[in-house]
Order: C-alpha cells, then structure tokens, then sequence
C-alpha cells in the first residue's frame, strides 16, 4: 500500500466517525433520559405505596390505643398532606 491510499482510508474513517458520532450520542442521552424518567416513576409508585401503609399502620395503632387522639390526627394530616404533594405531582 502507498502513503496516499493510507492517508485516504483513515480520512474516511476519521469523516465517517465524525458523522456517525452525534447520533450515537444522542440515542445514548435518549436512553439515559427514558431510564431516569422509569426510574423517578417507580420511586414515587414505592413512596406512594409505603405512604399508604403507613396511614394503615396509623389507623391500627390508634384503633389498638397505642397512641393517642391527637398523635394520631398530627401523624394523619402529615401523611395525608405529603401523599397528596406526591399524586399532585404525578
């Protein structure tokens, strides 16, 4: 092979590279987004989740009397105000 042939295949691959390369970074920073929105999603389904057994939680400490009547309406509007910032936002 000669020196021209050489400097004319990297030429094309170094031009092939830079044309192929922005898409290549694209389709991994879409990706990357889709992968943090499904993961914000199911973070939220768990807190969403554990809010709610928690207020259950609540409901059969107050029934069982372990706590009292104004614990239990402190702990209740707590959970029932951060449940409802979570389903505002979702």
């Amino acid at each position: 092979m000669n020196v021209p042939m050489i400097c004319s295949i990297l030429l094309t691959i170094a031009f092939a590279w830079l044309l192929i390369r922005p898409h290549l970074s694209q389709a991994l920073a879409d990706t990357q987004s889709a992968n943090l929105d499904s993961a914000l999603d199911y973070a939220t389904a768990d807190r969403k989740t554990r809010l709610v057994q928690l207020l259950k939680d609540l409901e059969l400490d107050f029934a069982t009397a372990k706590i009292d009547q104004r614990e239990y309406d402190q702990a209740k509007n707590s959970l029932k105000q951060e449940l409802g910032q979570i389903l505002e936002s979702s």
